[in-house]
């Protein structure tokens, strides 16, 4: 995938849900109202957070995904039974011809969820699967879950990026209400958990 042209409301869509499939280690800067914090995520399991000075704050590690949710086993008399949750990275979801994830797998035994800081908007922010699609929303709007313009190839601390301005229309369906990525309806009426 190369960032060498302004990208299209579908590319950006794309680029949005392939981020589980597109870096297995980051660091990076985040910052929560005054506090920042240095982060070193390695997917899909663990997470260290250091103060500013470098001096360790916390390290967060998950054992395995969490479990998937629970049906009937006709093998076995109707007994209940657990899907074995699997982490994102090791599911394949269908790529387009330029390596972007064109649908991801909607399973609920799929666990997208990274080590989570502070609350889902950090988990969010580093996979913006709900830039691109609505997976629970009531409202069906043809733009899909976010209104995606002015979309350009920018420069960004000397690497090629893609930019573009961001509206939640009708059908946004946030990963967690109280910690959706853009403003809109939800940003009243949810206790949201603070930094840290």
């Amino acid at each position: 995938m190369a960032f060498d042209a302004t990208p299209t409301v579908e590319q950006f869509r794309a680029l949005a849900r392939s981020s589980p499939w597109r870096w297995s280690t980051l660091d990076f800067d985040w910052r929560a109202g005054a506090e920042r914090r240095r982060m070193q995520l390695r997917r899909p399991d663990s997470l260290r957070v250091e103060f500013e000075d470098g001096t360790l704050d916390e390290i967060r590690t998950r054992r395995r995904p969490f479990e998937g949710r629970r049906y009937r086993d006709s093998t076995t008399g109707g007994k209940w039974k657990q899907y074995t949750g699997v982490w994102a990275n090791e599911t394949t979801p269908t790529f387009r011809d330029d390596g972007l994830v064109s649908d991801r797998l909607g399973s609920s035994h799929v666990d997208y969820d990274l080590p989570t800081y502070g609350d889902y908007h950090f988990v969010a922010a580093l996979d913006p699967a709900e830039f691109a699609d609505a997976s629970f929303a009531d409202d069906v709007d043809p733009s899909g879950p976010v209104a995606l313009t002015e979309l350009e190839l920018v420069d960004h601390h000397g690497r090629p990026a893609w930019q573009a301005v961001a509206e939640p229309t009708t059908a946004y369906d946030p990963r967690c209400p109280c910690c959706a990525l853009l403003a809109g309806e939800f940003d009243e009426g949810w206790d949201c958990p603070g930094f840290g």
